[in-house]
């Protein structure tokens, strides 16, 4: 029988083309006209993705590269099925193919990456990194106890010298917290060394002005304090044994002077006390600066003053003599002077002030009259040859 699709020549009882695939059609008791042999060209059939013509025999499509092996039969259904598609579309369709299984790919080989290096990272460098820390900060707390330990040994045998060295050393080691625990002890004892150093060198008055600054007299809770106590009390002693830089000659030299001197100046003095004072424009002095009433400020800063009969009782300004032409002089024209020795030093304090201020204080500064401040300097000086 003939195929009615290609015209090719079947034997009989097959179901199907030898040709083309195509089913056959079983012969009835009317032959069938075999239709005229095609040409090469009339043969062609159709890619079923581009629609593009194609020899017999042909295993790719040669417009779009599809693979053309599949059975006729299933050629023909896909050839009906399928919806003609251009080469632009095709071309577009592939490539977007390719780029979105690269892209997919390429996101998880970059996650993968990051995760292994996360892991890679954190696990062997926190180990690495937390054990020589370790191992260092437990090092530190040994020495800084250690040093800290050799100090309390060194108290306990009174020797601030080696107790001072050991907190030193902790200090060096120790962390921030370590050093405040042990920072007052350190302090104190660097005061007790730095005040025995004065007081090798005879520096009493020194030894005072340091432990007196220090504020350490009255921390009882420190280490040094008993010591420093005794110390302060020696330095007291001997400053109050040295020869007195005043006393009832020089007080009556002094008194001799100033009547001369107030003469020449065309003036009147009197001599007052910590137990007399004069009136100064309605202020008793030297009582109100002697009892704190009024403070005294010299050269724009508030000082103290003691009275002091030879000149070494405390610190601060000794104040062994006052004279004042009050009693005398006319309305702003009165002078008032103390004579002071600070640290050692003779100074006449001169003031005229006649009414009060902000400070509530009397105002002196050092007189410029050469002869006056000369004369006292004199008088206290030749007390200690």
């Amino acid at each position: 029988m003939y195929c009615e699709q290609c015209g090719t020549k079947n034997e009989s009882g097959l179901a199907f083309c030898i040709n083309c695939g195509a089913k056959l059609i079983q012969a009835t008791s009317v032959p069938i006209e075999p239709e005229p042999v095609k040409s090469a060209e009339e043969t062609k059939q159709l890619c079923p993705v581009c629609q593009v013509a194609y020899a017999p025999g042909s295993q790719f499509c040669e417009n779009c590269g599809h693979a053309l092996g599949q059975p006729s039969g299933q050629v023909a259904k896909a050839t009906q099925a399928a919806e003609p598609i251009s080469r632009q579309t095709l071309k577009q369709q592939a490539p977007a193919q390719h780029k979105r299984l690269w892209w997919l790919v390429g996101g998880i080989a970059v996650i993968g990456v990051a995760v292994g290096a996360g892991l890679y990272l954190n696990q062997p460098a926190s180990q690495s990194v937390k054990q020589p820390t370790s191992t260092s900060s437990k090092k530190t707390t040994s020495a800084f106890k250690q040093s800290v330990n050799a100090a309390e040994a060194a108290l306990a045998q009174d020797d601030y010298d080696t107790a001072l060295e050991a907190y030193n050393q902790a200090w060096t080691t120790g962390t921030q917290t370590q050093q405040q625990s042990i920072k007052a002890k350190r302090s104190g004892l660097q005061v007790l060394k730095d005040s025995q150093a004065l007081a090798d060198q005879s520096d009493y008055q020194g030894v005072i002005d340091k432990i007196e600054d220090s504020g350490l007299l009255t921390k009882k809770g420190n280490v040094a304090y008993q010591p420093l106590q005794k110390l302060y009390k020696t330095a007291k002693a001997q400053v109050t044994s040295e020869k007195p830089l005043w006393g009832m000659s020089q007080s009556s030299e002094l008194s001799s002077f100033m009547d001369s001197w107030g003469s020449t100046m065309h003036q009147s003095y009197q001599e007052y006390t910590d137990v007399d004072s004069v009136d100064m424009y309605g202020t008793q002095l030297p009582a109100a600066l002697l009892s704190g009433d009024l403070k005294t400020e010299v050269d724009g800063q508030i000082v103290q003053i003691n009275w002091s009969d030879d000149g070494t009782s405390e610190s601060g300004y000794q104040i062994v003599a006052a004279y004042s032409d009050a009693n005398t002089a006319d309305y702003g024209a009165k002078h008032f002077y103390l004579f002071a020795i600070d640290n050692g030093q003779p100074k006449v304090l001169i003031t005229m002030q006649n009414q009060g201020n902000n400070n509530h204080s009397i105002e002196f500064k050092e007189t410029e009259n050469q002869t006056l401040k000369n004369r006292f300097a004199e008088i206290v000086n030749d007390s200690t040859d």
